[in-house]
């Protein structure tokens, strides 16, 4: 049994899963007040996303690195892949906020972009 506090609404149910994460269909969801915190408990167990954040360096800019994050959660075994891409990265300021990096990310329709504004110098 996986234990899960929702982070869906502010109720913060405490949501117990049992069951094999191999078949979603297979596992017995309880604890949870509403359709959504039994699907965010389903999705937690079987396949986990988060926002991906990092920095980029930046050249001829107002600070040295921009913040950038995904435009939606990714899967967190991506997060290696997303930091192997950013890893040798440089843009040019000036960079807008909200401007997008770089299209399909990790994954098709997945964008990185900036979190800050930077001008240039």
């Amino acid at each position: 049994m996986k234990s899960i506090n929702c982070i869906i609404c502010p109720k913060s149910c405490q949501i117990q899963v049992r069951g094999s994460i191999k078949s979603a269909k297979k596992l017995e969801v309880s604890g949870h007040e509403c359709s959504k915190g039994k699907k965010y408990a389903i999705s937690e167990i079987c396949d986990p996303r988060r926002i991906f954040t990092s920095t980029i360096a930046v050249s001829n800019g107002e600070i040295k690195l921009v913040p950038v994050r995904t435009s939606e959660p990714i899967r967190k075994g991506e997060w290696k892949n997303g930091r192997d891409i950013i890893k040798g990265l440089s843009i040019a300021a000036p960079v807008g906020f909200g401007e997008v990096l770089m299209k399909d990310f990790t994954e098709k329709g997945v964008k990185l972009i900036a979190a800050r504004e930077v001008r240039a110098f």
